[in-house]
């Protein structure tokens, strides 16, 4: 069991302040994340061997807000169409599907596939390298990101449940689709529906009057859905999202500075631009991966870690493989290992906050990233009994509603973590 120096905890919430006094809110690819970057090497420069700083384009609104506004937009166009005579059904259908496409493609596979249509600025990852006393025979990389998000309105107010209402926002749109097919065949086996006609233009038919009386409720809640998924009104500070996991993996590289493994090469900082569809973890995957770095690697995610347990997070089912189409699930091995050394940490330490390995249904972290191409990787989260993140995405993400408690305990159980593998690496 490691337990770390309890002058950390004062390092991080020092860390989390600064970076909240001086940057203040941090859209990705804004100067403020570019600042919050250099603030972040400074203090990799403290402690690591490598300081490893690679800059990359995102498209920083179009996930989740811009893809979101481009499906309603097609959606409502579809709508229009589909009272239109005969010979338009093939727009309506080519509408409605690049919206559903658009909301999969983008919200839960992220092929970013519309950022051409964005404005891009730069983003940075930047990771300290802590070099073991020997043969390198594996690598561990922790990480938060930079960025901050902006508010989500209804996120205090319905916490956990915000899936179920998106997915039924999206049902509405496959509900409509359903009606067009079911007038389709109707249609196409000259059953007479029609109420009115204008011909060649407009025709309304009885599944369109049946249709047309769910629009006073269903198109609304659409639009209620959409204000607040897609708000850009305000940018919160994210001391918890995700500060906290920046501040916890800055705080394992100076752990490991003074305290080197044997065979483990320790990789610690932050990925940009994660409120943008975790746009800069994908980057890192893209660079890293091809030269092998990731092959014999096992990556944490530190994310959003002051809460009131923690979950080890070994699915986020939002999100979907491409092209195979599934949920997206962590590594069970590395699952089982960082669930081993959290036990590890538990019998020695006696009280610590509960944990749980969790599948996540909503939201995602940087894993997801890493998990897509299939290399080894699990997050770190905190939450609720049901892991919903305190204060997420809302203006009371804070740096006064830090527990520096629970972040000195997230570094001490990736601290155990560490040494449980390296201690394994000894006996290859």
């Amino acid at each position: 069991m490691v337990e770390t120096d309890k002058d950390l905890r004062q390092y991080m919430m020092n860390f989390i302040t600064d970076v909240c006094e001086k940057c203040g809110p941090r859209r990705p690819a804004s100067d403020a994340e570019r600042k919050a970057q250099d603030m972040i090497k400074a203090e990799c420069d403290t402690f690591a061997d490598e300081v490893k700083v690679d800059e990359f384009r995102c498209a920083y609104n179009a996930y989740p807000g811009g893809l979101v506004r481009v499906a309603i937009v097609l959606i409502t166009i579809s709508f229009g169409i589909s009272l239109l005579d005969l010979y338009w059904y093939t727009f309506m259908f080519a509408f409605i599907g690049l919206a559903l496409w658009t909301l999969v493609a983008e919200l839960m596979i992220m092929l970013e596939f519309t950022d051409p249509f964005y404005k891009q600025d730069v983003s940075r990852n930047v990771f300290g390298v802590i070099k073991p006393r020997g043969e390198v025979k594996l690598r561990i990389i922790f990480g938060g990101h930079s960025d901050s998000a902006y508010e989500i309105p209804f996120a205090r107010k319905y916490g956990a449940t915000i899936t179920t209402l998106m997915l039924l926002g999206i049902a509405y749109g496959i509900v409509a689709l359903v009606f067009q097919v079911i007038k389709l065949v109707l249609d196409l086996a000259s059953v007479a529906m029609t109420l009115w006609i204008l011909p060649g233009i407009f025709r309304v038919t009885i599944v369109d009057a049946i249709f047309l009386l769910t629009l006073p409720v269903g198109y609304p809640y659409v639009l209620w859905v959409v204000k607040n998924v897609a708000s850009r009104s305000k940018i919160v500070l994210g001391a918890n999202d995700n500060l906290s996991g920046v501040a916890a993996s800055l705080a394992l590289g100076k752990y490991f500075k003074e305290h080197r493994p044997q065979h483990v090469e320790i990789w610690a900082g932050a990925f940009g631009c994660e409120e943008a569809g975790q746009r800069g973890s994908r980057r890192f995957v893209a660079k890293y991966g091809p030269q092998g770095v990731l092959d014999n690697a096992y990556t944490v995610v530190l994310e959003s870690i002051s809460g009131i347990g923690f979950g080890i997070l070994s699915a986020e089912k939002m999100y979907l493989t491409w092209p195979q189409m599934k949920p997206v699930f962590h590594s069970k091995e590395l699952v089982d290992k960082f669930f081993n050394a959290v036990e590890t940490y538990r019998k020695a330490k006696g009280a610590v906050p509960y944990y749980k390995v969790h599948e996540a249904t909503f939201a995602g972290t940087d894993a997801t990233r890493f998990s897509q191409k299939g290399y080894k990787a699990i997050a770190l989260a905190s939450g609720g009994e049901n892991m919903f993140i305190n204060n997420w995405h809302d203006e009371a993400d804070i740096p006064k509603n830090i527990n520096k408690l629970m972040l000195w305990h997230a570094v001490n159980m990736a601290a155990t973590f560490v040494d449980e593998m390296d201690k394994e690496m000894e006996k290859k």
